[in-house]
């Protein structure tokens, strides 16, 4: 033993230690066992005292690891081998013999390592993360493709039947991987759909497969049965939610849409994830769309006020101490909040409410546009073509708002003369321009001009589009300004510029409209998927159980207190529970 540890050292005086440690388990053994049988012949067996010294000798060395920052190869080599020891003491002890292995693998000694796995699927032939583990070392030994793939046939064959299912799929997907390296695209996707058919949580398998048969699906159910496949493979997964929100929307499968879209929100809060500013746009454009403008309207005034009730409490508590109240923060306007209470009063002919958010926004971009041009003149300036990029951003939002709102046309042309003078990084593209032009001739009036400036940009610009569906409505164009409007919503649906054409639509029409027949096929294929993933979203007591209990009631003075945990699934789908090691 000695001499197989002095071998394995780089540095023979870092092993002193554990030589020294090695001749004292011995002599503790033994003087332990003569002790024990001279107090009490019946206290303790010598198989107590060995599993005692065990569990001390393999908590000194993961405790000197975690104490070692950062521990290097040799640091996890030396714990390695100190676990080695106490298993000379107790063999059959999976938990050291686990440790062991994850010593060896980060040491780089992956002999040890895959000798260490062999070992522990012997312990414990059910765990099949241990089998895979053992099985695909043995082909990964194989040094010929074709051999290879061979090997993993043969274990996917009837031959192979008697391994687990889960072990099976992850072999397959190795094998369709192996198979698309050697150009063989029949034998990668035979082997790819019997990966995902094996184990519907091979979550690799089932991301393989959506990017694969979604790059040659044009039918939209197809797609949808493709992407809700990767949700089933993972159902806690945000991104997997938002691709699925994302295609149901593209067909106008709005409350399908909404419903995916608030899993994939909830799931990211739960991993401590914020939305970014388009999720949260698109959340309150589909509100607008199912629930109408004044559920959206009271939410932000209710959100409003909540913000300004924690600011007076913080005002109050600074004075009651004797502070100075200023020290407070102050309420700001949410320059996106505005935006969106901008957007749905101009869509809904509420003028009053639009001028004043228009107000707020503009006195926002202005603060933010002089804060900007005043730290250039600080001590520490910043990137100066960053702060003038940011100043020309503010300047084309702007623009955007008042001439989506139609408010400020004035204005709007005076900052469209900034932009055209804006040169280098900051230089605006000339069709951007020409689209603000057309708009501006659309809330004047001037619809010829509009529609030579906007018809060329019209097939793939939605905001094109819609300034000509403005313009139509500007000289009473009904018709034509349906039509429009009806692009743009059917373009952009369930987005904020298409819930705006859409509500321009209903009041020209003065009725809501109705779904298309392939969104009703959507949202009839939505309602098929099981109610389970909303719920699992919800939270994980609707499929998941915990128990734990003692594996003995009876402990000695000696003995172990083994604590045995146990996690079950009881919802109806499948859940992957770990990563393939």
């Amino acid at each position: 033993m000695i001499t197989t540890i002095w071998k394995r050292a780089g540095a023979p005086i870092l092993w002193i230690p554990i030589l020294i440690l090695a001749a004292l388990i011995g002599v503790r053994i033994v003087f332990s066992t003569t002790l024990a049988s001279a107090a009490d012949p019946g206290s303790f067996d010598e198989a107590k005292i060995h599993q005692a010294t065990a569990d001390r000798l393999a908590r000194s060395a993961l405790l000197m690891l975690r104490r070692t920052n950062p521990p290097m190869p040799v640091d996890f080599q030396l714990c390695a081998e100190q676990l080695r020891l106490a298993l000379t003491l107790d063999p059959d002890n999976p938990y050291i013999l686990r440790r062991m292995r994850e010593a060896l693998y980060s040491a780089g000694d992956l002999d040890g390592f895959n000798e260490a796995t062999r070992r522990l699927a012997r312990l414990e032939p059910e765990d099949t993360v241990l089998q895979l583990a053992v099985v695909s070392g043995r082909i990964a030994s194989i040094q010929n493709a074709d051999d290879r793939l061979t090997a993993y046939e043969r274990l996917l064959s009837p031959a192979g039947a008697s391994i687990d299912d889960s072990v099976r799929s992850r072999l397959a997907f190795d094998a369709a991987l192996l198979a698309q390296e050697q150009g063989d695209s029949d034998r990668f996707v035979s082997l790819l759909t019997l990966a995902t058919q094996l184990d519907s949580t091979n979550k690799q398998a089932a991301a393989r497969a959506a990017d694969y048969f979604l790059a040659l699906e044009d039918d939209p159910q197809g797609r949808v049965e493709i992407l809700a496949n990767l949700i089933l493979a993972d159902p806690l997964d945000p991104s997997a939610h938002m691709n699925l929100a994302r295609e149901f929307l593209r067909h106008g499968a709005t409350h399908a849409g909404e419903r995916f879209l608030n899993h994939a929100v909830a799931l990211s809060r739960l991993q401590g994830l914020q939305q970014d500013e388009g999720t949260l746009l698109q959340r309150y454009a589909l509100q607008w769309l199912h629930e109408g403008g004044q559920s959206v309207l009271d939410d932000l005034d209710e959100m409003e006020s909540v913000q300004r009730y924690i600011i007076d409490q913080q005002h109050k508590a600074l004075e009651e101490a004797g502070e100075d109240p200023e020290q407070a923060s102050v309420f700001k306007q949410d320059p996106l909040v505005e935006r969106i209470r901008l957007v749905i009063a101009s869509a809904e002919g509420r003028e009053d409410l639009a001028e004043r958010s228009l107000l707020n926004i503009e006195k926002n971009i202005h603060d933010i546009i002089v804060e900007a041009q005043d730290s250039l003149e600080s001590d520490d300036p910043p990137d100066i073509k960053k702060v003038e990029r940011t100043v020309t951003d503010l300047l084309v939002q702007s623009l955007y708002l008042r001439l989506w709102s139609g408010g400020q046309i004035d204005k709007a042309e005076g900052t469209i003369k900034q932009l055209v003078k804006l040169q280098g990084d900051r230089q605006v593209k000339p069709e951007a321009i020409e689209r603000f032009r057309g708009w501006v001739a659309a809330r004047r009036g001037e619809r010829e001009i509009a529609e030579r400036l906007l018809r060329p940009q019209a097939e793939d610009e939605p905001f094109a589009m819609l300034g000509l569906g403005v313009a139509a409505e500007m000289v009473d164009d009904r018709r034509g300004a349906i039509l429009e409007y009806a692009k743009v919503a059917l373009m952009e649906p369930g987005s904020l510029i298409g819930v705006w054409a859409q509500k321009r639509l209903e009041r020209l029409l003065g009725s809501t409209l109705s779904q298309t027949p392939k969104a009703i096929t959507m949202e009839r294929l939505a309602k098929s998927l099981p109610q389970t993933i909303d719920r699992m979203v919800e939270g994980p007591a609707s499929y998941l159980v915990m128990h734990s209990d003692l594996v003995s009631m009876e402990i000695d003075r000696l003995g172990r207190v083994l604590l045995r945990l146990s996690v079950r699934n009881v919802g109806p789908i499948p859940v992957a529970v770990g990563e393939r090691a």
